[in-house]
């Protein structure tokens, strides 16, 4: 662990902890609402291992703040080593079984079996496996589970992961099932070219069939809690169960070759991030947000991220046969883009809007998957998109680097020879 971004000052974070920081009867206290600020650069700011999750930063960084005051005056050399020391503690522990138990707005089928999500085991039942059934304890500061909190028409999804904390495994399983309904939400929006409202303009409803229930639970193998009431604000209600117009058998079935073709894909990481992405960008009825979430997705599914937006059009285009009528709709997009983002200006077309981006985002997804192996990273394929459109230029390029290899491999010879040739002289 080390710090990573010089921009971000360790030496004021820390200051700003000192600052707030008190100590009474031995016990140590930050007063102000300035703490969680600090707590959020604090992490920003840290270069983390990677196989510590995001959640569990969060805890070593509160963890570490607290260790620190106590110790005395916070200083970035106190801070650091009370993470280090954190940090270490958590990698030090040994890890377990556990099982996050879901529910799926998916009518139960015997055609969902048993499948791996990265390294995440999925299997699939129509009611809450017994050892797992959660009980309400009956005490006042313990979070009741709600009578609809896993309703009996959805699909229980129960994901098996290895994991250092119960905080850990929820994260994990949490990756998993995104991907999963990422990648089945995709084999069944692909055929929709339009949404449905209810009650008015203003009342939308959400693009995605398959969503998640309200509450998950994470407990270890054997069935023990440990951990429950996290109860999702996504929804207002359960959405219905999905029957997918009958065509479950086959939206399962080809979910599953895209899945394994995705963990195929070098860059399998950023793979599941955009699966990740695609579930959560169409989850809610706030089509405006839909559209901010799948446009910044567009950015990623074509290695622009933090470029300049012409290059998201220019790459986009590559891909698009009439290129002045695309040019045309994706430029009047990366407005409609601007005007919500910095005017907050909402638009009744904001539907259309929605599944005009959403097309072009599903296409290349479909493209990460059908050139599965022959891009190593998102930045490559990023590139190619990035080559001229005109087939005349590719052609001349394509000679040009064709002589570049014969030119390269021509003066490796020479050099052998001048090689030999001087070790003789020696």
């Amino acid at each position: 662990m080390n710090p990573s971004k010089e921009r971000i000052s360790l030496d004021i974070i820390a200051k700003g902890f000192e600052k707030i920081r008190t100590v009474h009867d031995g016990a140590v206290a930050f007063v102000s609402y300035t703490f969680h600020d600090l707590q959020s650069a604090l992490i920003t700011s840290i270069e983390w291992k990677p196989s510590i999750p995001e959640i569990e930063r969060e805890r070593i960084a509160r963890q570490a703040t607290f260790a620190a005051g106590e110790k005395g005056p916070i200083t970035k050399d106190t801070l650091l080593s009370a993470i280090w020391k954190s940090e270490s503690s958590y990698l030090a522990l040994p890890s377990k079984t556990f099982v996050v138990v879901f529910s799926l707005s998916l009518k139960y089928t015997k055609e969902l079996k048993k499948m791996l999500v990265d390294s995440a085991r999925i299997s699939f039942h129509s009611e809450i496996p017994k050892r797992f059934q959660v009980k309400a304890t009956g005490r006042p500061w313990d979070p009741q589970v709600p009578a609809n909190a896993f309703p009996k028409a959805y699909t229980v999804a129960c994901v098996c992961v290895s994991a250092r904390s119960a905080i850990s495994a929820e994260y994990k399983a949490m990756s998993a099932i995104e991907i999963f309904r990422g990648v089945l939400n995709f084999v069944i929006n692909r055929r929709k070219i339009a949404s449905f409202h209810i009650g008015g303009s203003s009342k939308w409803e959400a693009i995605n069939e398959i969503r998640l229930g309200t509450s998950h639970t994470v407990q270890s193998s054997d069935g023990v809690l440990e951990k429950e009431g996290i109860w999702s604000t996504v929804y207002d209600v359960h959405p219905a169960p999905s029957y997918c117009h009958q065509k479950l058998p086959e939206i399962i079935k080809t979910a599953r070759k895209q899945l394994r073709r995705s963990m195929r894909v070098p860059y399998s990481d950023d793979m599941h991030r955009m699966w990740m992405r695609y579930a959560n960008a169409l989850d809610r009825r706030d089509l405006d947000a839909s559209f901010l979430k799948l446009w910044s997705l567009l950015e990623f599914v074509t290695g622009t991220n933090g470029e300049r937006y012409d290059e998201t059009i220019r790459r986009t285009l590559f891909i698009c046969d009439d290129r002045d009528f695309h040019k045309t709709m994706l430029e009047h997009l990366r407005d409609r883009r601007n005007s919500l983002v910095h005017s907050d200006d909402n638009s009744p077309q904001v539907e259309h809007h929605v599944f005009q981006v959403k097309s072009y985002v599903e296409e290349f997804l479909r493209l990460h998957l059908a050139h599965a192996g022959r891009f190593k990273t998102r930045a490559a394929f990023g590139e190619f998109l990035g080559l001229p459109p005109d087939l005349d230029h590719l052609e001349d390029r394509v000679r040009v680097y064709k002589h570049a290899i014969f030119f390269r491999k021509g003066t490796l010879e020479f050099g052998k020879k001048i090689n030999a040739t001087n070790s003789q002289k020696g």
